[in-house]
């Protein structure tokens, strides 16, 4: 791996990963032919000659004009590989905070190009980020009931070392985040769950959009993409539903009897 313009470039320019703060960008380029984009069905495929399982790579979309659905749906089937592939790494990568040094190179190194068929794929971090958090969740939590979020997490410890801008607009968004995963944990979870760019997911983005407003500061203003929206959602609802499942199940000391 090398770093190359802020940029963590692996071996065959298979995967870029983009280490600066507010980018929403992501960049698909395809090499060879006949390639079709695939949705995530089965998350295991077969070598052949063999019968361990290994994740399925993401496929990037060839001889077209990537949309943003094309890229977000790339980006989540490369988040559920690299989850799959790497899942202890995953887990200790994004316990990091986001600013703290060291982070961005360790987010590099989850770069797994075996978990892209082939081309370039380049995104900001934080689009990443929510791909490894979409995909946690969905392992996590899909067939489990749904857990009412009512508790607000803290985001301030993830800020930690950055700068005071950085710092105001990752707070910003996340705490939005939060807001809008409390305000209506139920379509969160059922947007987070759905296929990327289906009607299911657009039929949630506009059940939410109603609850965006009760989630702004007055005098605020929070600008974000399609992308962007659907990485910090993911992000607030699998730390928050995660620390509403431990608090649930913690158990209190016995009482001691007062004589």
């Amino acid at each position: 791996m090398d770093c190359v313009g802020g940029l963590a470039v692996l071996a065959f320019q298979r995967l870029w990963v983009r280490g600066a703060l507010g980018l929403s960008a992501v960049m698909l380029t395809g090499f060879g032919a006949g390639w079709a984009l695939a949705q995530m069905g089965s998350q295991t495929e077969m070598d052949t000659g063999s019968r361990i399982a290994r994740p399925v790579p993401a496929v990037i979309p060839h001889h077209i004009k990537p949309t943003d659905d094309d890229s977000r749906l790339v980006t989540s089937a490369f988040g559920v590989c690299v989850v799959r592939a790497h899942r202890a790494m995953v887990e200790r990568v994004l316990a990091l905070p986001r600013f703290g040094k060291g982070t961005w190179h360790a987010f590099a190194v989850l770069a797994d190009e075996k978990c892209l068929n082939s081309g370039t794929l380049a995104m900001p971090t934080d689009l990443l980020r929510g791909s490894l958090y979409a995909a946690l969740y969905a392992i996590d939590f899909r067939v489990a009931p749904s857990v009412q979020i009512t508790e607000p997490l803290d985001y301030k410890p993830d800020v930690a070392g950055a700068e005071p801008a950085a710092a105001q607009s990752y707070l910003a968004l996340h705490d939005f985040g939060d807001c809008v995963v409390r305000a209506d944990t139920a379509t969160t979870r059922a947007l987070v769950l759905s296929p990327v760019g289906s009607a299911a997911e657009g039929e949630n983005f506009a059940r939410l959009a109603s609850r965006f407003s009760g989630c702004i500061v007055q005098g605020q203003t929070i600008t974000f993409s399609k992308s962007v929206l659907s990485a910090v959602l993911a992000e607030t609802l699998y730390r928050s539903t995660k620390a509403a499942v431990a608090a649930s199940t913690t158990v209190a000391p016995p009482a001691i009897p007062v004589r």
